[in-house]
């Protein structure tokens, strides 16, 4: 009795935690050595800034197919950005910055 009131009670945690999450992929594709990122075009081992849509510096590793993703978040709830700034490069483009500068 005990061993299946731990299943259930797993199985129910599992659930709960699993319901909450959200779809997490992102359009990434890896052709001829280099990365395409939220259509942006990234040589291996090449960094480049995305402000739009995820304000992020993106990191290329082809034959890895994979890319490192260095953004925003800190954990700090800041104030909105001001217009324009979300176009700007990495780390302009942060609510962050542009709360600690502005």
């Amino acid at each position: 009795m005990a061993r299946t009131s731990v299943v259930i009670l797993l199985l129910a945690t599992y659930a709960a935690h699993t319901s909450g999450k959200e779809d997490c992929t992102t359009p990434l594709y890896i052709n001829g050595g280099a990365c395409v990122y939220f259509g942006e075009r990234i040589n291996d081992g090449n960094t480049s800034p995305i402000p739009e849509p995820i304000c992020a510096n993106v990191t290329c590793h082809a034959k890895e197919n994979r890319v490192t993703v260095k953004g925003c978040v800190d954990g700090t709830d800041y104030p909105k950005r001001t217009e324009g700034s979300e176009k700007a490069p990495y780390p302009q483009c942060c609510d962050m910055y542009a709360y600690k500068t502005g």
